[in-house]
């Protein structure tokens, strides 16, 4: 069997279960078990496929059928120009995460690119950690209620900084000490509805990195009411949300007396980061 008859194989296993995008997740788990590139996987088209590669290929392709991310299954993906280890203990990083960091990485260097950022809810880490190679004089802290994403996290400062970053298991601010600059926050803001249909269908991301309430607010609204404490004078809060989350988001922001509030847009023109400034009486 050739490469592109086993990719191609691949592609109608993937359609059969009607997974999204089956001739890319093929391409990728081939590209990881060849251990090539996508690039050098259609150079190899005409090339006879190694047996025992074959049968690995078709694992994973199986493990894709049931609903397990690609991320997962080849334990890495691509968030800013950098490549972060992933695994079922953290939620996969999402392209639109990223105009977050667009978004902090401009109110840093207009503040003069130093000061203290802490990262809320982060997971893999994508945020902190890319954040701190974009800004090398800000001390960045990452947080999570999940001890297990901490290791991830660690791992990941470890492979993309050389070093690890400051990381405190929290139940949001309930460890956190001192003052920050900035309050990034990439909370769970999935509905609980929706999150129950995403385990009938057998989606294997953390619930507790899912899960935002019967609205999807809930970690959001208390964010919002608590961060103040733990901001400095002129400090911003920068939360992602959903769109249709971001009225009411806006309208709590107003009454906890934050200051020139806007909102951020993602890749397909979604609202999808709300920032409030906080001044210290």
């Amino acid at each position: 069997m050739t490469v592109r008859e086993m990719l191609h194989e691949s592609t109608q296993r993937l359609q059969k279960a009607q997974v999204e995008l089956p001739h890319l997740d093929a391409l990728l788990l081939a590209s990881q078990v060849m251990q090539c590139s996508k690039e050098q996987v259609y150079v190899s088209y005409p090339d006879e496929i190694d047996p025992a590669l074959y049968i690995e290929v078709m694992q994973l392709i199986e493990q894709r059928c049931t609903g397990i991310p690609v991320s997962y299954l080849r334990r890495k993906k691509d968030f800013y120009n950098n490549e972060f280890y992933v695994d079922s203990r953290v939620l996969v990083p999402r392209p639109d995460t990223e105009i977050i960091v667009d978004a902090v990485k401009e109110f840093i260097l207009q503040r003069g690119g130093t000061g203290q950022v802490l990262d809320l809810c982060t997971g893999s880490g994508c945020i902190a950690i890319t954040l701190a190679e974009l800004l090398p004089a800000v001390h960045i802290t990452g947080a999570d209620i999940s001890s297990d994403a901490g290791e991830v996290f660690l791992r990941n400062a470890e492979a993309i900084l050389g070093k690890p970053l400051p990381f405190v298991c929290t139940d949001l601010f309930s460890n956190i000490q001192g003052k920050y600059d900035c309050i990034v926050a990439n909370p769970p803001y999935v509905t609980t509805f929706e999150v129950e249909e995403m385990i009938n269908r057998g989606w294997p991301e953390p619930v507790l990195a899912l899960d935002g309430g019967p609205d999807g607010t809930d970690f959001l609204c208390r964010i919002i009411k608590q961060a103040p404490q733990y901001l400095n004078h002129n400090g911003a809060l920068f939360c992602e949300a959903a769109g249709p989350q971001m009225g009411k988001l806006k309208d709590i922001m107003e009454k906890e007396k934050y200051i020139d509030i806007e909102l951020f847009s993602d890749l397909g023109g979604r609202e999808r980061v709300i920032r409030g400034i906080w001044q210290d009486k």
